[in-house]
This record gives structure tokens, C-alpha cells and sequence, in this order.
């Protein structure tokens, strides 16, 4: 199996896929589910152009997992897209798998019951007290026909239990009619293996020495009573609970520390203007797990007592760095108009997106002193390139992307000592013939590379604008392609020292 498909698999329903096959005729690859081989549809009548249409009565449940000892929350999804790729036709090409969950029975206390072979209290099958839902899109269908749906959503229902469970026993939730693979779901009921999304930590990490909170919240959409009002989780039976600091690879506990209130739900969040939220963001209380006392570098979770478990996280001095170096080949994959090569351990090339000049200067943009005035928007502007995008297109907006070399420079001001050459490594040329340009050797500190970047556009699309006649020798405002060209179909190991290629 590739990457791709592996990745694919993460929904378990992968029903039928069309592909070509001698003389035209579809190939049908059955792929199995959590429990059968769909039924399928197909729609059109050759591969070119093809959709695969699958449709069953019931989503998929995802998982089953914790808010607290008390409240469960039980993940569904409607399905999946596979969009359209060529040679399909953008109008005919994506292939729909769904089944929309029964909103109405999802939100129904009779359509539950919690059991358990090791709790007294569950001997005998019991149905939650109170249940609610929140959703949000999932994959959004642009091309759908009629009697399809125009987005598949991921749903998370809540239901709460009339006594909690207790650590270490076995229970198994059944919602039948409810999910297409599977009526029944069972786990062990643990806070020092079983993840919560109501604790909250920094998934990249923390340095030694720095300061360290988990945060516990959570929103549960209509989910209402006396106690969680309007969605927001109350964790005040839960004041003085522990939190423990354990490792993630082997559950041994390092640090404990009482669970304490960090902020009320009514505290805004804001400074109060008609637009901000009348509480915080969370819309439930925040409470909080100071652990910086925790200086030992290695891998962890944070467990609560009666809640559950958070992501896994590393603490290391150089913790950070990966975030750093992710962020910074983003910008430069970003770079209009030059090569690439893909990293320092992959010569492939990454080629340059539009190498031609024909540029328009366009009379956008807020009306400043600094902004070169329009003076001619008729003809294409030579000597223009080297810009960021950050939409896909074919322009810039030089008061927007000019915040990227001004957090840089703010960056390096803040800590000049952190940032050296090699950093990042970035390697790239303008001319499909010229010299390669290796920024990890040219003894300046990559962030000021990556800071320069733009202001040599900016100054670059200014000498263009003022010699050619367009402008009146500011920096452009908004200078693109797609707007004006008569033609717009022209279209492991980080930072470490490593010897200088190029």
C-alpha cells in the first residue's frame, strides 16, 4: 500500500473506486469495511468522466472517548470525497461515499445504553440521562446533482451517564441503528491511556526550563443542563483533582499537581466591543495544570483524574526548532517565480511556477504616500518577480505580505543569538540555466535571508514600475497576472550543519 492510500484509509468505509481497464470498461476494486463490502452506483458511462456514487443509511462512528468520568463523546462521520483529479472532468469527477447520520434518534437518550462485565453499577444496561450534539462540515461537495448532500459533516454526541465510571473497568456502549460499522463500542476505562479533548496542552512542547500549563475546557454545542449551561462543561466537582504528569510511552508518573480554575466562562475574553463574545472563546471555564517544575526532557502526557488523558508532547531545549524549520520552508515553497530544491536530502527539483514578465500594475490598494501612483495600467510591466503567494494565484499585495519580512526582523531583533546560517538551507535560482543560490551558506542567518526576500521584490517591482513609466516610484500596491494578462491560462533532520553545495 502507498502513502497516498494509507493515508486514505483513515475513513474504514473505502468502497469502489473506477479506473481504466482494456476496451474502455471500468474496473471495479472492492475495498472492504468495518464489516462488509459496500453496494455501489455508478453514474456515467465511460472512465473518463465517472463518478462513483455510494450511499448507505448510516455514518461511520469513529471512536468513543472521554470528557469526564460522566459525560462520553461519541464521534461520527458521514463519509468522504475523493475530489476530482485529471484527466477527469472538473464538472463530473468527484466520487461521493456517505451515509447521513438520523439527527433526530442521534440525540435521543433511548438510543443508548452503557453496559459493563466488571462494574457493578452497569451490570445491568443503563441509559444516559441527558444527550446533545454539536457538527461541523467535513468535506464540502461544490459539484454535487441533486438528492446528494453538499457537504458531509463529522458530528460528536454527547451523552451523559447517570453515575461515573471507575478506572480500570470495561464498558461498552451500544447504539444500535445508529452507525454503518458497528453497533457496539467497548474500551477501558483509564485516564492514563484514553485520550480527552477537554484537556488541552502545547502539542509541539515545552523547553526545560520554561514555563508549562495544561488547560482543561470544552464546548458541547447544545448539550444543556442545570449544571453545563448552554454547551459548556462544568468541572467544579472536579476542583483539587490531580494532574499527572506521566510518560507517554510507558504511563509512569513523574509530577502530580491539583487541578485549579485559571478563568470563569463569563470572563470575556475581549475588550468588550459588540462583535467579541459576552464570555471567553471557550465558552465553558478554563482550568489549569501548572507542571513547570517538570524539567526532565522525554516524552509525556498529562493525565486528570476523572477526565482523561491529552496529546502526547516532548520537553527538549530544542523542542521548538522542528515548528521553526516547518515554518520557514513554507514561506520559501511560498517564492514566486524560481526553482527549488525540495530539501537538503532530496535533490528534486520544485520548479518555478511562472518564469515570464507581463505583470500589471493595478490602481488597488489603500492610498498612501508611500504607494507608487498608477500612472499606466494598459501595458504589462517587465522586470517583475519574486513575490509570495498565498492564495494560489498570480499577484501580491504588498501592504499584506510585507508583514512577513517585519515579524522576521522582529524575530531576529527579539534574539539575534538564536538564528544562524544553515538554519533552514533553503537552495534556489531564478534561470532554468543559471546557478543555484544556497542560503545556508552565505554566512547570513536564514531568517534574514527569508526577511529579504520580499524587500528585493519590493524594491526590484519599483525600479521596474518607475523606469518602464507605470508609477511614480513608490513600492506597488498590487502588482498580478490573473487581473489584467490577456492570456490567464500562463500559468528528519532539521538544521543541523551540513558542507555547502552550491
Amino acid at each position: 500500500m502507498s502513502k497516498e492510500e494509507a493515508q486514505k484509509v483513515e475513513h474504514r468505509r473505502r468502497p469502489l473506486r473506477v479506473s481504466a481497464a482494456a476496451g474502455g470498461q471500468p474496473l471495479l476494486k472492492a475495498a472492504a469495511s468495518a464489516s462488509a463490502v459496500l453496494m455501489f452506483m455508478l453514474t456515467g458511462g465511460s472512465c473518463l468522466g465517472a463518478r462513483t456514487v455510494v450511499q448507505v443509511d448510516r455514518p461511520d462512528l469513529l471512536g468513543v472517548s472521554p470528557v469526564t468520568d460522566t459525560i462520553l463523546m461519541l464521534h461520527f462521520r458521514e463519509g468522504h470525497i475523493d475530489y476530482f483529479q485529471p484527466p477527469y472532468d472538473r464538472y463530473d469527477g468527484n466520487s461521493l461515499y456517505y451515509g447521513l447520520l438520523a439527527l433526530d434518534r442521534a440525540v435521543k437518550i433511548d438510543s443508548y445504553e452503557v453496559s459493563s462485565p466488571d462494574d457493578p453499577e452497569y451490570a445491568s444496561p443503563r441509559r444516559p440521562v441527558r444527550a446533545g450534539r454539536k457538527s461541523k462540515g467535513f468535506h464540502f461537495h461544490n459539484l454535487y446533482t441533486k438528492g446528494e448532500p453538499p457537504h458531509l459533516s463529522d458530528h460528536w454526541i454527547y451523552i451523559e451517564l447517570p453515575l461515573p465510571l471507575q478506572r480500570g473497568r470495561h464498558y461498552t456502549v451500544s447504539l444500535p441503528g445508529l452507525a454503518y460499522n458497528r453497533a457496539t463500542y467497548s474500551f477501558l476505562f483509564d485516564e492514563r491511556i484514553l485520550r480527552s479533548e477537554t484537556v488541552h496542552v502545547n502539542q509541539v512542547g515545552y523547553r526545560p526550563e520554561g514555563k508549562k500549563y495544561a488547560y482543561l475546557s470544552h464546548f458541547m454545542g447544545d448539550f444543556h443542563s442545570e449544571t453545563h449551561s448552554n454547551g459548556g462543561l462544568n468541572l467544579d466537582g472536579y476542583d483539587g483533582r490531580m494532574c499527572r504528569v506521566i510518560r507517554a510511552d510507558t504511563i509512569d508518573e513523574i509530577y502530580k499537581v491539583p487541578l485549579s480554575r485559571q478563568q470563569l466562562k463569563t470572563s470575556p475574553d475581549s475588550s468588550g466591543n459588540e462583535y467579541g463574545p459576552h464570555g471567553n472563546f471557550t465558552n465553558a471555564d478554563v482550568w489549569q495544570c501548572d507542571f513547570s517544575p517538570v524539567t526532565r526532557e522525554g516524552y509525556y502526557v498529562v493525565a486528570v483524574d476523572g477526565v482523561g488523558r491529552s496529546f502526547p508532547f516532548y520537553i527538549a531545549e530544542d523542542v521548538y526548532r522542528a515548528a521553526f524549520y516547518t515554518a520557514m520552508r513554507g514561506l520559501f515553497f511560498q517564492r514566486q517565480g524560481v526553482d527549488r530544491i525540495v530539501s537538503e536530502f532530496d535533490d528534486r527539483v520544485y520548479p518555478a511556477d511562472y518564469r515570464g514578465n507581463g505583470m500589471y500594475y493595478l490602481p488597488q490598494g489603500p492610498s498612501r504616500e508611500h504607494i507608487s501612483e498608477v500612472k499606466d495600467t494598459s501595458r504589462p510591466v517587465e522586470g517583475i518577480w519574486g513575490w509570495y503567494h498565498d492564495a494560489g494565484d498570480w499577484d501580491t499585495y504588498a501592504w499584506v505580505h510585507a508583514d512577513v519580512p517585519a515579524m522576521l526582523l522582529l524575530l531576529y531583533e527579539l534574539a539575534p543569538e538564536k538564528f544562524g546560517d544553515g538554519d533552514v538551507g533553503n537552495i534556489w535560482r531564478r534561470e532554468r540555466d543559471g546557478v543555484w543560490i544556497d542560503e545556508g551558506c552565505n554566512g547570513i542567518p536564514d531568517l534574514l535571508d527569508e526577511a529579504a526576500w520580499y524587500i528585493r521584490f519590493l524594491r526590484r517591482a519599483r525600479t521596474a514600475l518607475l523606469s518602464s513609466g507605470h508609477g511614480t516610484g513608490g513600492v506597488p500596491a498590487y502588482v498580478g497576472i490573473d487581473a489584467g494578462h490577456p492570456d490567464k491560462r500562463n500559468n528528519a533532520l532539521v538544521g543541523r550543519p551540513r558542507p555547502c553545495r552550491y
